[in-house]
């Protein structure tokens, strides 16, 4: 028999209360919200209002979401806490981190999002995110990222990285000597064009020189090099290019053992991009241009992203996901779960009301009875040979 809704809402409020200071109310809103999210899979609140199974009228429903996005701040380190504590991962885990950045426009309204996620067995889950100082440039400052990074290793310390990973877009000898600074490894592509690297014989040399030589598939470590003749900077160089005659050139700490093995993960958080957007949950529906109220439905979003990755997993540790012919898989594991739930969703009577702590901790179990917390580094490597180095 199941619980009736308001004693499913109790309990899944109880759960969302060890991390976030809000009233009782608001926390019901929100369980209220990340069911809806599966349902309807967009973040548009009139959208998701109309999907709210409850006793009230739905222009009343819609009124509690715009209150709860309108009124309520989710505090950052409370998701992060929240989402680490659904996907078990500890303090005591060495993490890779991904920072990339999102952009699109609202009519006259520019968003632009720098988003940090944890690598979680060959998946990129998106845990804190800022929005940026220059919305309308299209690009992120050097004190977004320091915002980000900060928070996280004020929580969980530098310890816990194991490397950070970005794309070129995020290349600038201030944030790398800043990230050698606070002693965070990093593996950091550099931009193909315009930028001068040191060569053997201590002149600058075009990337594309240094590289004209490599075969498809070849890689070369070049050591510590100067790069760009302006606002200079020293790193490790590695160069690699591709089979079909990419250059891919990336700074990185010396101790990364393999660069081009650990860039690749960079590749996932576009994946997770993808699925919180049209291939998930549609983030660019919301119409909202308010900072404080997108921060509060993209956390929300991030939460929600979190349980589909643990969901998903579960289902894949019973019944794998097929590959089609080119080796990729038929279905991502973010929507899989997303596809699970809302089946899950679908069969049960209390509907919108399914107690959300109950998806997670009955996914949870059967992911820990079927595999393993974090995958061994031989699987990592099968990973990364499906994630494009570019």
């Amino acid at each position: 028999m199941h619980a009736k809704p308001q004693e499913q809402i109790k309990i899944s409020s109880s759960f969302l209360k060890q991390f976030f200071d809000i009233r009782a109310q608001y926390l019901s809103t929100m369980v209220t919200i990340l069911i809806a999210l599966f349902k309807e899979r967009t973040t548009n609140v009139q959208a998701l209002s109309l999907v709210i199974q409850d006793t009230v009228q739905t222009a009343s429903v819609y009124k509690r979401l715009l209150r709860f996005v309108g009124k309520v701040r989710l505090d950052p380190q409370a998701v992060i806490t929240c989402i680490m504590t659904i996907l078990q991962i500890t303090t005591q885990d060495q993490l890779i981190l991904i920072m990339d950045r999102t952009y699109w426009t609202f009519g006259k309204s520019h968003q632009n999002f720098l988003y940090l996620a944890i690598l979680y067995r060959g998946y990129a889950i998106p845990i804190d995110f800022v929005l940026c100082s220059n919305r309308k440039k299209g690009h992120c400052s050097f004190e977004d990222r320091q915002i980000l990074l900060d928070r996280f290793i004020t929580m969980f310390g530098v310890e816990s990285i194991d490397y950070l990973t970005a794309d070129r877009e995020f290349m600038g000898g201030k944030w790398l000597r800043h990230l050698a600074s606070i002693g965070v490894r990093y593996v950091q592509r550099l931009k193909e064009n315009g930028v001068m690297i040191q060569n053997k014989r201590g002149a600058y040399s075009k990337l594309a020189d240094l590289a004209k030589d490599l075969k498809p598939g070849e890689m070369v470590r070049f050591g510590q090099r100067k790069i760009c003749k302006k606002n200079t900077f020293i790193a490790h160089v590695t160069i690699l290019k591709t089979m079909t005659g990419d250059i891919v050139a990336l700074a990185h700490d010396e101790s990364i053992a393999d660069p081009c093995y650990s860039y690749r993960f960079r590749w996932c958080i576009e994946v997770v991009f993808r699925s919180m957007k049209s291939y998930g949950f549609n983030m660019e529906d919301s119409a909202i241009t308010k900072t404080e109220r997108l921060e509060t439905v993209y956390r929300t979003v991030s939460i929600a992203c979190a349980c589909a990755v643990v969901v998903g997993e579960a289902v894949a540790a019973v019944q794998p996901i097929t590959l089609k012919k080119h080796g990729y898989k038929a279905i991502c594991i973010i929507k899989s779960g997303i596809n699970h739930i809302l089946t899950f969703l679908s069969r049960h009577s209390s509907g919108n009301f399914l107690c959300l702590q109950t998806i997670i901790c009955s996914s949870l179990s059967l992911f820990q009875n079927k595999a393993l917390h974090h995958h061994p580094p031989d699987q990592l490597k099968k990973i990364s040979k499906t994630c494009p180095v570019d």
